[in-house]
């Protein structure tokens, strides 16, 4: 089955319209003049299979490929051509039985590639046809300019049809593709050197960044604490300013309101009276409207009233007028009736004489018409006689030059018989040796495969090893990386906790200075605050803080002495106050006695966990402390109860012994969130605890995991190295086995052939004997009939001679001339009788227009009368109306004056009332102006607080009694109460600006940057190392990739030699050829080819002739395509320099490559047409188009083919 099954092509080129090609067999020849377009057929399959080189296919640009137009036809738009494949052996690498390959060109220099119907890329077609054998490199196309190349290249540029042969071009591809990688990887590799140069200098001044910016931290916030007591000085005052403007502002607003009230009330009663005014008004308007409406409506019927009766006296004189025009139009009419009846009878006789005229003309056409019938009858048999006779003078002429061509092939065949009988015995030989070949191959592929297998095996079981332990790895880093994050998070927070610990924050200024003194081992036996001592659980910590209170910040003593050197170092410093609890002096009274009760949960101090060091001052606090869930249970216990004690709740309500009970929300006034915070802190030390050893493990498992994956690579690395050389050497050996089938089915296909064609040989024989004798008995049956049809020719010219009808002609004239005269006449009349009827209708029709307008005028004459009655009632009716409204005018004007006087009187008591208002607004104007001053003082210094201390202050206080602490996110740091300051407090705040400044500008992100460079720093690093590893790898592939094609190489140059020599000595029909290896002047190797045809002494290429250049060159194409076959080629007058000799033998052998190859060729040459199977004749017409023609060899002589 051959593979290329069609070309289509339409618009390219000289082929305007739609044509096709179909190549059912294996030779197909194409065959025309000079200049019809057959070689625009080869350009069209180059150009479809993505020819770039517009010079290959004989344009200059894109537009050259589309049918450029003649004089008889206009030029296309676009040019399209497709070559159609049979893919149903799975030969192209598509799953597609049948494959179209689609190439378009516009006029606008846009193409398009198509590949069945769908459009794709230049890049993946080529992709497609490389790995088909169908690539650019591949020899498709092979014209008498690529003869005469092949032999004029250079040695090293003869090697690449070679290594086509070979099939090493994909190989090559891929190790241009493997030298591109290693490049890039160079370049990456030296780029990451460059990119590490530049981060190391950066990372070490981003390490000298962090340490300042821990510096400027803790200034600030040694800052932050002075601060505050500037703060606290200034936000007290402000607040006390404040409360006083708006004191005085409500009182200005108090007194605007009262001025406000009386004014409206004043405001109402002028309101009103403005409205009865008004309404007064708009009744007179009303009333003077309609007055004014009516005088108006009286006049306008008067002046109507005289038009209408100017009318009516105008309709009268044209009624008058009406009547006497209609008299002398009705006289004009009756006569003109008369006068048309009279034409009208004598136009009907004047027809009747026309019509005996044209019987008579009738009568004499029919004679002449009989007459005519016979000549031309006698005519038509004599022109048939004639028609006969040329075309068996032209079968004659067939004949003869059959017969001659016939007897011309019969030698032919006696040749060709000669050289089969030779051909089969040398066949049966050569299929032999190929045989036993062919074994030896199997073998050596057979082992091949058994190791190509196990290598996949063993790459597949490395694919899944190394993807589970990625997947394990890729686990672990993920859990790492979350554990990593909870325990950064942790970690900060835990660190933020221990520094608000360490700095006291929400604690008492003495309570702060005691305990950072003792951890500066100034002070001894203080464990520490209340709150640092006892485990409250989570869901009691707001009951226990409420119990407690300003207690939380007691301080424990050892001893009383301890106790009482904090007293005297509190002193000294006037750092503040504090309350101790010394436990060898604590009296705690006797704990509360609770039986078991709804909603109480029991004693404080029983509920709390601590040391039993601190086990007395616990008791002390909390012993007679109840804890309920509610404050109704709360109120039950209060009942029962005796002595002192206090009751708290889970929401931190407290009830006293005393009966009183406080509760509420808000913001606590002492140190709130203390117990969460150390509970807070004693949780995330125990959690970063074990995020610690859990990250650890990770660590250590990641390594593993990492360890694992490089050694699995490696492993998968080297399988594959195994799998890609048992590949190659399985390609390898199928490559060779398969060329030595092809060969082996090509010499038993030859033989088979040959055997064949001796057969059809003797049956041509046969026919061709056959046929001489037949065209001998139909050139004399010819001869005779031809005589035949000359006598017949004879008796036809004198019968012709005695028909003639030159009187029936003659008087058949005057017939028609008198017909033609009285037509005329009658004619004439006609056109004067339709003139007087439409004279007759116009004097009709204004009879009837001057009847109707009579009407008309009589009917609006009578509308007009009582349109005349009507207008003079209305004149009345308007006249009387406008008389009523003019009494009811003038009290309504009176009461109006009333009013207004009335009016003016109110509108001065309110002006002076306005007065009042606006002196009563400017004074509330300014105090408004001051307490707004003070607020914005206030919003300004809470705004500055916000900018400094990062403290929020949510909503300003009602009053000043007493000072709410503002929030510091989670924890609530109280703004304290100064009414002093303290000496030398700004200067400390000045000398710690001047700090800060001197270490500014600071990178804040610095740690972060320092942490982020760093690990990019690793991630270089790691990268510098793989990069290093994949160049090694690269350089190990291009090494084994070298290898195998040289193998490959070398084998398939052996094997063209030997074919060369043999194709050479058959298309010579002698002599020695043989091919050569020799490396040129700059190390390259090449080929080289020394031939010696028969009779000659050996000479180089440039010594031969040109049909020896052009047969040598041929059997070196020739033998390629027996080693490795292509699926089709097209031969373009390649045997242009061979003479009939040399046809032959080329003929012979092109019939023995095609039952692998496919060919198309396209010739001049009679002997070559001769072994092709199909025929296409292309010829050119004179609009400039070529046309296809499809010819059978068998049914037309073989001269007017070629």
């Amino acid at each position: 089955m051959p593979k290329l099954k069609k070309i289509e092509l339409q618009g390219f080129k000289s082929f305007a319209d739609p044509a096709a090609f179909t190549f059912p067999t294996g030779i197909t020849a194409v065959v025309g003049p000079n200049g019809s377009g057959k070689s625009n057929v080869t350009d069209a399959i180059r150009w479809v299979l993505g020819e770039q080189r517009l010079t290959a296919i004989r344009g200059r640009t894109g537009e050259d490929m589309i049918f450029a137009g003649s004089g008889k036809r206009s030029r296309s738009g676009m040019a399209r051509a497709a070559i159609v494949f049979d893919n149903s052996s799975g030969w192209l690498p598509v799953d597609f039985a049948e494959v179209i390959v689609e190439r378009r060109a516009y006029r606008d220099g846009t193409s398009d590639y198509m590949l069945n119907g769908s459009r794709v890329r230049l890049m993946d077609l080529r992709d497609l046809l490389d790995r088909a054998g169908l690539g650019r490199d591949a020899y498709l196309v092979i014209g008498q300019g690529l003869v005469d190349q092949i032999l004029s290249l250079r040695p090293q540029e003869r090697l690449a049809l070679f290594e086509q042969a070979a099939g090493i071009t994909p190989y090559r591809t891929r190790r241009e593709d493997a030298i591109a990688r290693l490049d890039e990887t160079k370049r990456n590799l030296q780029r990451v050197y460059d990119i590490v140069g530049e981060v190391e200098p950066r990372l070490r001044r981003l390490q000298r960044q962090a340490a300042r910016v821990e510096e400027h931290a803790r200034l600030q916030h040694e800052l932050s604490e002075t601060l505050l007591i500037w703060y606290g000085y200034r936000w007290g005052r402000g607040l006390y300013d404040l409360d006083q403007a708006r004191q005085r502002l409500a009182y200005h607003e108090d007194r605007v309101l009262a001025v406000l009230e009386e004014a409206d009330d004043l405001g109402q009663q002028v309101l009103a009276q403005r409205h009865q005014i008004n309404e007064h008004r708009e009744r007179l308007t009303e009333l003077h409207r309609e007055s004014s409406l009516r005088h108006t409506e009286a006049g306008n019927r008067q002046r109507e009233l005289a038009v209408s009766r100017e009318r009516q006296r105008q309709l009268r004189e044209r009624l008058e007028e009406t009547e006497s025009n209609l008299a002398p139009l009705r006289s004009a009419l009756s006569s003109e009736d008369l006068d048309l009846k009279s034409l009208e009878t004598e136009l009907v006789s004047r027809g009747n004489e026309l019509e005996s005229a044209r019987s008579r003309l009738a009568e004499v056409k029919e004679e002449h018409e009989r007459l005519a019938q016979k000549r031309h009858a006698v005519l038509r048999r004599q022109a048939e006689a004639q028609a006969r006779a040329l075309q068996l003078r032209h079968q004659l002429g067939d004949r003869e030059v059959r017969l001659a061509q016939a007897q011309e092939r019969a030698a032919d065949l006696a040749v060709q018989h000669d050289e089969l009988s030779k051909a089969v015995t040398e066949g049966t030989a050569r299929r032999r040796d190929l045989q036993a070949a062919v074994e030896v191959e199997r073998r050596t592929l057979d082992e091949a495969r058994t190791a190509l297998q196990q290598a996949q095996r063993d790459e597949a079981s490395a694919d899944r090893e190394l993807a589970e332990s990625r997947t394990d790895a890729d686990r672990v880093q993920r859990l790492l990386g979350q554990h990593r994050a909870e325990l950064q998070r942790a970690s900060v927070r835990l660190e933020a906790l221990d520094r608000l610990h360490a700095d006291g924050a929400g604690m008492y200024a003495g309570v702060r200075a005691v305990m950072q003194a003792t951890e500066a081992n100034e002070l001894r036996g203080l464990p520490g605050p209340v709150s640092s001592l006892v485990r409250v659980p989570a869901e009691l910590e707001r009951a226990i803080e409420a119990a407690l209170g300003a207690q939380l910040q007691d301080i424990v003593a050892q001893t009383w002495d301890d106790a009482q050197r904090a007293i005297n170092f509190l002193k000294t410093k006037r750092a503040g106050r504090a309350t101790f609890l010394p436990l060898d002096t604590l009296r705690p009274s006797s704990p509360l006695d609770l039986s078991k009760r709804d909603g109480i949960l029991g004693v404080a101090a029983d509920l709390v966990e601590c040391d039993d060091t601190y086990r007395p001052a616990v008791s002390l606090l909390l012993g007679r402390t109840a804890v309920a869930d509610s404050l109704e249970a709360a109120r039950r216990l209060l009942r029962d109860l005796r002595g002192s004690f206090s009751i708290v709740t889970l929401a931190g309500e407290i009830v006293r012994s005393s009966g009183s009970v406080t509760g509420g929300e808000g913001r606590e006034a002492q140190g709130p969130g203390l117990l969460s915070r150390e509970r807070e802190r004693r949780e995330l030390r125990e959690q970063t605890r074990n995020l610690g050893q859990t990250v650890a493990e990770d660590e250590t498992m990641l390594v593993t995991a990492e360890s694992r994956v490089r050694a699995l690579a490696d492993a998968r690395e080297a399988c594959l190295d195994r799998r890609r050389l048992a590949d190659g050497l399985v390609r390898e050996r199928d490559r060779v086995l398969d060329l030595a089938v092809r060969q082996l089915e090509r010499a038993i296909q030859d033989s088979q052939w040959q055997q064949t064609q001796l057969q059809k040989l003797s049956e041509e024989r046969d026919r061709i004997h056959a046929q001489v004798e037949r065209l001998a008995a139909t050139h004399a049956q010819v001869q005779s009939d031809l005589e035949a049809s000359d006598q017949l020719l004879a008796q036809l010219s004198v019968e012709l001679a005695s028909i003639s009808d030159d009187d029936v002609s003659s008087y058949l004239a005057e017939r028609r001339t008198e017909v033609a005269v009285l037509e005329q006449e009658l004619e004439s009349r006609r056109v004067y009788v339709e003139s007087r009827q439409r004279e007759v209708h116009r004097l009709r029709r204004q009879i009837s227009e001057q009847e109707q307008r009579l009407h008309t005028l009589d009917a609006e004459s009578t509308q007009l009368s009582a349109t005349l009655e009507t207008l003079a009632t209305a004149y009345d009716e308007a006249r009387r109306e406008a008389e009523q409204l003019a009494a009811q005018i003038v009290p309504l004007e009176g009461q109006l004056a009333e009013l207004e006087a009335s009016l003016e009187a109110q509108a001065e008591r309110e002006q002076s009332l306005r007065r009042a208002v606006r002196e009563a607004e400017q004074r509330l104007a300014q105090a408004e102006v001051d307490a707004n001053r003070r607020e914005d003082q206030v919003q300004a210094l809470k705004r500055e607080i916000e900018e400094t201390l990062g403290i929020v202050i949510s909503n300003l206080p009602d009053s000043i009694a007493t000072q709410q602490p503002l929030p510091l996110g989670d924890i609530v740091c109280p703004l304290p109460t100064v009414n002093e300051l303290p000496q030398g407090l700004e200067n400390q705040v000045r000398d710690l600006r001047t700090q800060i400044r001197r270490l500014e500008p600071v990178n804040p992100a610095a740690k972060e940057e320092y942490d982020e460079l760093a690990e990019r720093h690793r991630f270089l690093r790691e990268q510098m190392e793989d990069l290093e590893k994949a160049s090694a790898h690269l350089r190990e592939i291009i090494n084994e990739l070298d290898e195998m094609m040289d193998t490959m190489f070398s084998t398939t140059f052996k094997s063209i030699a030997v074919e060369f020599v043999r194709v050479f000595e058959l298309l010579f029909n002698g002599g020695s050829a043989k091919l050569e290896l020799a490396e040129g002047d700059d190390g390259r190797p090449g080929v080289e080819i020394l031939a010696r045809p028969p009779g000659k002494r050996a000479a180089s290429l440039a010594m031969l002739s040109g049909g020896e250049r052009s047969l040598t060159a041929v059997a070196l194409i020739f033998a390629v395509m027996s080693i490795s076959p292509t699926p089709f080629c097209v031969l373009d007058e390649v045997d242009a320099m061979l003479d009939e000799a040399n046809v032959g033998r080329f003929r012979r052998m092109l019939r023995a490559l095609a039952r692998a190859t496919q060919f198309i060729i396209i010739t001049h040459h009679r002997g070559t047409v001769e072994v092709a199977d199909t025929i296409y004749g292309v010829s050119m017409g004179e609009d400039g188009v070529s046309s296809v023609l499809s010819l059978n060899l068998e049914d037309l002589p073989v001269s007017e083919v070629i």
